[in-house]
């Protein structure tokens, strides 16, 4: 009960700070929210804001629900809760073309600077298909490499169903994400590749 209470209160302070913004801040606020972290330059790409940076800079030094790391680059990250508040907003507030277009711009700033899967899902929730298809492909060595087929066989799956069965590079990672250790997989991992192999013949 306590935590329920936590959790409300923290959500009318986030109103609260959210609503006594200016406009142009809130706005900037909910385009950053579809970034886990970012530079003051990936920032301002994101918003097309040339003050985004100075407006996270504020947030951190003030303390209200930002993160500062300092390195090489100087990056920030919203508080889990607050960003999903923002992005809540956003959901709101953003159309369904915005949404998906925004998705779409931030999740190439993202890939541009190696954060290959948070680009990927937002690419995935922009229905971004092709995008989301180019990157399974680019990143599906690394993956197998790094024994992470689970999270490759997940992602293509995360695409329609017509989209992967036309695609022989995506059948072919699938196939790939498809081996284990056990027999059956073994013969489902088989299928996949066959049916890539038909396709880059029929190609």
């Amino acid at each position: 009960m306590r935590q329920h209470r936590l959790s409300r209160q923290h959500i009318l302070v986030k109103s609260a700070v959210f609503e006594a913004a200016p406009r142009d801040t809130r706005d900037i606020l909910v385009r950053l929210s579809y970034l886990p972290r970012m530079t003051a330059a990936m920032a301002e790409a994101a918003t097309g804001n040339p003050d985004a940076g100075k407006l996270l800079a504020g947030l951190a030094r003030r303390h209200l629900f930002t993160d500062r790391r300092f390195g090489t680059d100087t990056t920030y990250q919203f508080h889990a809760l607050f960003r999903a508040f923002l992005k809540e907003r956003a959901r709101e507030q953003l159309g369904v073309a915005e949404h998906q277009r925004l998705s779409h711009s931030v999740a190439a700033l993202l890939q541009a600077t190696g954060q290959s899967e948070d680009a990927l899902e937002l690419y995935l929730e922009g229905a971004a298909w092709d995008s989301a298809a180019r990157l399974i492909v680019q990143e599906t060595e690394s993956l197998v490499r790094q024994g992470r087929r689970e999270s490759l066989r997940r992602w293509i799956e995360a695409l329609p169903l017509e989209f992967v069965n036309r695609d022989p590079d995506l059948l072919y990672a699938l196939g790939l994400s498809h081996f284990q250790a056990n027999p059956e997989a073994v013969e489902s991992a088989r299928r996949m590749l066959s049916r890539a192999y038909d396709g880059y013949v029929k190609a």
